[in-house]
């Protein structure tokens, strides 16, 4: 089940840090969020990546899509953010590169218990994700 909430980016950056690496400290995205103290609904997302060299990953921006699911806290709904990069064309010895996203968004809309960040690797059945959740004080 998924709902519209006209959720947007209002700013989003995207480097690469390193390139060469013989191996992925991570299979799947790291992900850290924290609201925006500034601004109501509004969030901080920094996504760290590993992806083959000879790729390079794409956030998407369609931030509204919000499905259930269960996690060791029980049932939430979560915010689905996708990283779409193609497969590698020809990697005889693959090396990686570590690509970072900073993200600022608003919520105008439903809110949701977290944020799954998920890789679109060619084919959207080989998908991967991260589900995070924004810490309360």
């Amino acid at each position: 089940m998924s709902t519209t909430t006209q959720t947007a980016p209002l700013s989003v950056s995207s480097s690469m840090l390193a390139s060469g690496l013989a191996q992925q400290a991570s299979l799947e995205p790291l992900v850290a969020i924290y609201p925006n103290p500034e601004f109501t609904n509004s969030y901080y997302l920094v996504i760290h990546v590993y992806v083959p060299d000879d790729t390079t990953p794409i956030l998407e921006d369609d931030f509204d899509v919000i499905v259930k699911g269960s996690t060791q806290a029980g049932d939430i709904t979560m915010r689905q953010i996708s990283i779409r990069y193609s497969n590698p064309t020809s990697m005889a010895v693959p090396t990686f590169s570590l690509w970072t996203f900073n993200v600022i968004y608003q919520v105008e809309g439903e809110e949701a218990d977290a944020v799954q960040v998920m890789f679109v690797v060619g084919d959207p059945d080989t998908s991967r994700g991260t589900v995070t959740t924004v810490a309360t004080t």
